[in-house]
């Protein structure tokens, strides 16, 4: 059973790798193509593509998936096997997290703040891939439990941290923003008192999540060699 979620996972992390590349590139392409908003294949357009491009390295033998979880399933096949959740959960989120960041300056939630800046530039968009490079390969040293993979992760969650409060003082008016730009991308209204229930939570479940990250991080181990 272990085997078999490590192996659904290792999946999981190609489709969303690929994904990612595949939404900068119809990104990109639809700009230079003069699409509305640089947007090219619609979304399920952009899933099917990716899914087939995910097959395909799978069938060419490529999987970073894989790669990265090689250790994992040797544990896992072991008479005894250590705890791997922490690694695989901490892991995924770095990925997954640093992943979004990389493409969240091409997308309406843009106004997202990130140290303090919500307006999109091109040192803001410098700042987000850089971020997220940092949360993807932190993610990728703890889902392969390499040495010095818990210091990456506290680094990128450390760095996350400061952009955070570097950004508290316009987190409401952020996320005003990106509210009306969600609903209006939906084809829906703002529903009376959304916004201000959403500036009431969205600060604290993020820094609850930095906080259960790191108690993830914390609970996460190296292989010894």
């Amino acid at each position: 059973m272990l085997r078999t979620l490590i192996s659904l996972l290792a999946l999981y992390i190609d489709f969303i790798v690929i994904g990612t590349f595949m939404a900068l590139g119809n990104y990109f392409i639809g700009l230079a193509l003069g699409y509305v908003a640089g947007v090219g294949l619609a979304w399920y357009g952009e899933i099917a593509a990716a899914a087939g491009l995910t097959a395909l390295a799978r069938l060419l033998g490529l999987s970073l998936g894989q790669a990265l979880l090689d250790y994992a399933l040797e544990e896992a096949e072991a008479d005894s096997p250590r705890w791997l959740w922490p690694n695989l959960v901490v892991g995924t989120f770095l990925i997954l997290d640093g992943l979004k960041m990389m493409v969240r300056w091409s997308q309406f939630d843009v106004a997202i703040p990130v140290f303090g800046m919500i307006e999109t530039t091109p040192l803001k968009a410098v700042v987000l891939v850089a971020m997220g490079a940092v949360s993807f390969f932190a993610g990728a040293m703890v889902l392969a439990f390499v040495p010095k993979a818990r210091l990456a992760a506290a680094g990128s969650i450390a760095l996350s941290t400061v952009s955070l409060f570097a950004s508290w003082p316009v987190l409401g008016k952020a996320i005003a923003r990106v509210q009306a730009a969600r609903r209006e991308a939906q084809g829906l209204h703002l529903r009376e008192g959304e916004i201000d229930a959403m500036q009431s939570l969205l600060p604290v479940i993020s820094l609850g999540g930095l906080v259960v990250c790191a108690a993830f991080i914390w609970l996460s181990r190296e292989r010894s060699s």
